[in-house]
């Protein structure tokens, strides 16, 4: 299940981990999860601060701009986080210039199959 948010609504009104995952599908703006459903079923077995930075450069993506040009990494350049960041965090990786996301891979893929 896509999705949509709006980043600065959805910390605005959350306090916790759990309330940023909930919130996501209360505020909704331009930035996507692709995978949601995964996200909140598995969030808990990684570390916090790994999954808010997932979300957060999650937030940095535009979901009309992903699906326009079927691109559903974020841009290097985008990012406020070190390589080292990227590097620690379980859920994303990159390839030097793209960051991908983990929950989000298989839907991608799946995705354009479709189109």
């Amino acid at each position: 299940m896509t999705v949509k948010f709006d980043m600065r609504l959805v910390l605005a009104n959350s306090s916790s981990l759990r309330q940023i995952v909930d919130n996501m599908l209360l505020f909704p703006g331009t930035s996507y999860v692709l995978n949601y459903t995964d996200l909140k079923n598995n969030y808990r077995f990684y570390k916090k601060e790994d999954v808010k930075n997932y979300i957060v450069l999650a937030s940095y993506r535009d979901y009309n701009y992903s699906k326009t040009f079927d691109d559903y990494t974020l841009d290097w350049n985008m990012t406020p986080f070190s390589k080292r960041d990227i590097d620690r965090n379980k859920l994303l990786w990159h390839n030097n210039s793209r960051i991908f996301f983990m929950f989000e891979e298989m839907k991608a893929s799946t995705l354009r199959k479709r189109n």
